[in-house]
């Protein structure tokens, strides 16, 4: 399978990304490369920059390989069920510069969701509670959901709330206790949409994102405005 995928901003603000995939068995092979491969974006001609491989088994385990950083890392993933309730992790390691992050997710009901992440380069049993990042994701219902998250470290609380507009439209809200910044972003994702007897699938979307900061100082500036277009394409 061949898939490219492409994001504009602006006209000086873009990326092309080119993803190849073969399955075999249960076992996932990829590389990838983007337009900073073959000499865009700075790039001088053809090279490695940008150039990824990768093999995974599905919900088990993954290792990549950044070929221009000569820095592999490894993923895996495990579950296990606490009292009938269900608990997925997920230990992900950096080779080249040592950070890992280790990540447990538990479903307390049909409507919310606890996430923790330890983050650390000092190895994974430097167990400072600087490293904790928690969040509890409320989906009120198919349309609305909201997550509060927070940092131990920065002792910064996030707000993001989300809701859907229809099928193919959603809003979304993100707001930082400690920084005061806020996002407002419109999503528009045409759903993935099959070529009748191609076998191809094809998606689009858009973004519209505006960013600023809410202090008495911050509203008085204009906020960041951003547009963006999204185009994917399995071959």
């Amino acid at each position: 399978m061949l898939k490219p995928n492409a994001t504009f901003n602006s006209a000086n603000d873009y990326a092309v990304r080119l993803e190849a995939a073969h399955t075999m068995d249960d076992l996932t092979f990829k590389v990838s490369a983007s337009d900073a491969t073959f000499g865009n974006r700075g790039g001088k001609g053809v090279s490695t920059k940008d150039v990824v491989m990768s093999v995974e088994k599905a919900d088990n385990w993954a290792v990549t390989y950044d070929v221009a950083n000569n820095a592999p890392a490894v993923t895996f993933e495990t579950g296990f069920t606490v009292k009938g309730t269900a608990v997925s992790m997920e230990y992900n390691h950096d080779v080249a510069s040592g950070d890992c992050s280790l990540k447990g997710e538990m479903d307390v009901n049909d409507k919310f969701r606890v996430t923790a992440v330890h983050s650390t380069s000092q190895g994974m049993f430097s167990w400072g509670q600087n490293s904790w990042d928690v969040s509890a994701r409320y989906e009120h219902d198919d349309n609305t959901a909201v997550t509060p998250s927070f940092n131990l470290g920065t002792q910064a609380m996030h707000l993001s709330v989300e809701h859907k507009l229809d099928s193919s439209n959603m809003v979304r809200v993100d707001v930082n206790s400690k920084s005061k910044d806020g996002e407002l972003m419109w999503i528009q994702d045409n759903d993935t949409k099959r070529a009748s007897g191609t076998g191809k699938m094809s998606s689009n979307g858009m973004m519209v994102k505006m960013t600023g900061n809410l202090t008495a100082d911050g509203m008085k500036r204009m906020p960041r405005l951003m547009v963006g277009r999204m185009v994917s394409v399995d071959m």
